[in-house]
């Protein structure tokens, strides 16, 4: 960082947070000119200025975020996560009978694993998890088209003609 004034190095500083905010050019002119009373030449200076170090400070965080990104203990981890085809063969392995999984045993000396075939609630579960990857879950969609008039349909011949003169004029009073 160069050695300048005060006022201008704040005002390049404030222009920088500008840029990371997304202000434009003639938005942070109309700023500056109000507020400092300086000429646009000065300011295209300290704009000249406040771009470059934005864009230095950009591209700090692209290369940091890069290195985080590519760093080999993320590639290690990365590397042990199985994508959707490898779990979906696995499921399908397990769901055809064909995979053995690993069961927990109680005899007298304790408890021991042994490698064993699905069984029905492995394979019925493994079937279910399929069908959520695949969406067969989904909900269906159906359109309902209406025109907004709202009818009720009621059996009207046990109605008094008092009743039905009164409920009309209702309907007429609300229809307006």
């Amino acid at each position: 960082m160069v050695d300048q004034k005060p006022e201008k190095e704040n005002i390049i500083l404030s222009l920088v947070d500008d840029l990371d905010f997304g202000v434009e050019y003639t938005q942070a002119l109309t700023m500056f000119v109000e507020k400092t009373g300086k000429s646009t030449r000065t300011f295209d200076r300290y704009w000249r200025e406040a771009k470059e170090r934005f864009y230095e400070g950009l591209n700090d965080k692209v290369a940091a975020k890069a290195h985080v990104v590519n760093s080999p203990e993320i590639q290690a981890y990365k590397a042990r996560i199985i994508d959707k085809f490898e779990r979906m063969q696995i499921l399908s392995a397990m769901a055809d009978g064909s995979l053995q999984v690993p069961r927990n045993v109680v005899t007298r000396e304790g408890v021991i694993t042994l490698e064993a075939f699905p069984d029905y609630t492995d394979r019925k579960a493994a079937i279910a998890e399929l069908n959520k990857m695949d969406g067969e879950y989904a909900p269906i969609k159906k359109e309902t088209k209406h025109s907004g008039d709202m009818v009720i349909k009621q059996d009207l011949s046990n109605l008094s003609t008092e009743e039905l003169l009164k409920r009309a004029s209702a309907v007429k009073k609300l229809n307006g």
